[in-house]
């Protein structure tokens, strides 16, 4: 994933710095874009559980669409579930709550209690997703989905040596957090060590995008900053290096032709 998405579930003040620019990227994810897959398989009475919610725009989408059911929102920042009350209830959505704990050991909800557990960008962030699929997959009924999308591969128009080397300094931050850049390559195997049957486990690929002038800004904005602190306060690169990384983003994004490619890979998990 891009720098703006690195995360520690063992350093949550650092995890809050690292996300400190994040907050229009993932305000920009909806249900349309980031649950397509999932959407076929969810009925207007489920419960949901929405995994690493964020600010809430797809926990919000999610529990539109469960109008007679209802959606709890799970993340680890106090920030980041304020903005999603607010959210919820500027848009006069009534049938959600927010819970703030961590992705592996989910406070306060009963066993096999939902019919479908979600998340998104999350797993690949965590140094145990194997522990948080086997958590997930506790709270989803007999015959519930567990549903994980996550970056499996990213492409950069055009070119860019130094904003390669960005990513380089991204890459061996997350991969001494424990962390998996390419975590969507691999949600599949882990949902299998979790405890579900492969002949359960449903496999997909989506793709994404920023690009035009506004979708250019956003991703530029949101990642040419993102590592500053906890590359330079960690030893993975120098105030120089960083100033010329940002610099090369906010090049980048001046051209025309700009464009950000992610593919992700999704699993649906039938207990």
């Amino acid at each position: 994933m891009s720098p703006a998405e690195v995360s520690s579930s063992q350093n949550q003040s650092e995890k809050a710095t690292v996300y400190d620019k994040a907050g229009d990227l993932f305000s920009s994810r909806t249900v349309d874009k980031c649950c397509a897959y999932l959407k076929p398989h969810i009925k207007p009475t489920y419960r949901i559980i929405d995994v690493g919610c964020g600010p809430g725009s797809i926990t919000v989408g999610l529990a539109r669409l469960v109008p007679e059911g209802h959606v709890v929102g799970v993340d680890i920042l106090s920030d980041y579930l304020d903005q999603a009350r607010h959210l919820a209830e500027a848009q006069g959505v009534k049938n959600i709550e927010f819970i703030q704990s961590d992705a592996h050991a989910i406070k306060g909800l009963s066993d096999e209690s939902f019919d479908i557990v979600h998340s998104h960008q999350v797993l690949l962030h965590l140094s145990d997703p194997v522990g948080a699929l086997r958590e997930m997959r506790r709270l989803v009924k007999p015959g519930g989905i567990v549903a994980a999308r996550d970056n499996a591969a990213n492409v950069l128009v055009p070119a860019n040596a130094v904003i390669a080397k960005q990513n380089e300094i991204y890459e061996c931050i997350a991969r001494d957090r424990g962390a998996h850049a390419d975590g969507g390559r691999h949600t599949p195997a882990w949902a299998h060590e979790a405890g579900f049957a492969w002949d359960k486990i449903e496999m997909s690929s989506a793709a994404w995008e920023y690009s035009g002038p506004e979708g250019r800004r956003i991703w530029m904005e949101n990642v040419k900053d993102s590592l500053r602190k906890v590359a330079m306060a960690g030893g993975y690169a120098t105030k120089e290096e960083m100033d010329e990384g940002r610099a090369a983003w906010e090049e980048w994004a001046t051209h025309e032709e700009a464009r950000f490619m992610g593919l992700d890979g999704q699993i649906i998990c039938f207990k």
